[in-house]
């Protein structure tokens, strides 16, 4: 390989991370961050456990609503809380809701074909019809 080759490869795989950290829109708060939106288009998604140096603590109201692709999902343990409808009407066919969330809205994960739902005991607030309204599971 030229040196010209391995620079413009290490150039392009310089420019990955800032891609897929460009699918969310994030709002800040109190000096945490909330995911308001994914944006992407990919059917595995992995959501980032801080950003520009703040813990991402929430997952926003309809933040990946209706997104019909996406299949899978990581949650880090940074997150605290899952907004209503979160996940609506997504593709998830598994879930592990970690051990640090505290919250999950109502319709989080409504409408999700879901079959494997693993949520810790430390969940302290459920609204009605929070996990799979409409899915596998029923309320």
């Amino acid at each position: 390989m030229t040196q010209t080759t391995i620079a413009i490869i290490t150039s392009l795989l310089l420019l990955v991370p800032a891609a897929v950290q460009a699918q969310f829109t994030y709002t800040t708060n109190n000096d945490t961050i909330t995911i308001a939106k994914y944006t992407g288009s990919d059917s595995l998604v992995t959501i980032p456990s801080t950003k520009n140096g703040l813990r991402v603590t929430s997952i926003g109201t309809n933040a990946f609503s209706y997104c019909t692709h996406l299949t899978s999902v990581t949650i880090p343990d940074s997150i605290n809380i899952i907004g209503s409808s979160a996940f609506y009407a997504c593709r998830l066919t598994s879930v592990t809701v970690p051990k640090s969330v505290t919250s999950i809205g109502d319709f989080a994960f409504g409408y999700c074909p879901l079959t494997n739902v693993t949520i810790h005991t430390g969940v302290l607030s459920c609204d009605a019809n929070p996990r799979f309204h409409g899915g596998s599971f029923g309320v």
